[in-house]
């Protein structure tokens, strides 16, 4: 189930506020959902991947500390990456502690986003 797919990489300037506009609804970890500016602040200057998983899936789990490594890796390269999590997760609570747990912004638990992407 674990899979990770990047959005889009540039190596300037990479989010603008009307390219994020292209990005499904954005949450933080808690369920709060950004706005397109505080989100273009937030990606600027950084590649962007989707991270389908959940935590009930020990492929998933296994993979992860593999994923944590490889974006510390990338930010110390000074080419930072943004995981957000799509969960697959059995609620909307246990996704939002998969997100709190891997640092990730997310994708809605409610709505049709995790299923469009």
């Amino acid at each position: 189930l674990a899979a990770l797919t990047v959005a889009a990489a540039r190596s300037s300037r990479f989010m603008s506020a009307a390219s994020t506009t292209m990005l499904p609804t954005i949450q933080d970890f808690r369920g709060v959902e950004l706005t397109p500016e505080s989100l273009s602040e937030m990606l600027a200057s950084k590649r962007v991947a989707y991270y389908f998983s959940a935590g009930w899936c020990p492929m998933c789990t296994n993979f992860e500390p593999s994923l944590q490594q490889f974006r510390e890796a990338a930010a110390q390269s000074g080419k930072p990456v943004e995981i957000i999590y799509v969960g697959a997760d059995r609620s909307k609570a246990d996704q939002g502690q998969r997100a709190m747990a891997l640092n990730m912004l997310q994708v809605p638990f409610e709505g049709d986003a995790r299923a469009e992407l």
